[in-house]
């Protein structure tokens, strides 16, 4: 059965212009993010939230919509929030040098390269 023809009322609404109170769209600050894109926002903030490799990250929208902008917002919005990163080094390991070790002392500044050396020797 095909669908039923949408009456001409039901197809428009008349807005009440009398709540906005602006004249012109110069008249209001500009706004940081994405508005009404409630989904894709939830799947930027789950992705950033991945910890495995593997995980990427596509927007794509219309030209103008300003994505590369509104994304990067929201990437530097949710890096905030995060721990700081820790560097990570790796010494060989003389017991098997195709296996090398990350070293726990690089979490430390300042710890002195022979102590970790000796360590790394172990």
């Amino acid at each position: 059965m095909p669908p039923a023809a949408l009456p001409v009322a039901l197809m428009y609404r008349r807005a009440d212009l009398s709540t906005i109170d602006f004249q012109t769209t110069d008249d209001l600050d500009p706004v940081d993010g994405i508005v009404g894109q409630k989904r894709a926002v939830d799947a930027i903030d789950f992705w950033t939230r991945m910890h495995h490799p593997g995980f990427n990250l596509f927007v794509i929208g219309p030209d103008g919509a300003r994505m590369h902008g509104a994304v990067q917002s929201l990437l530097k919005e949710r890096a905030a929030e995060k721990r700081e990163l820790s560097d990570w080094v790796y010494v060989n390991n003389f017991a098997d040098p195709r296996k090398p070790v990350r070293d726990p002392a690089a979490r430390r500044p300042g710890a002195p390269f022979p102590e970790r050396d000796a360590r790394a020797r172990r």
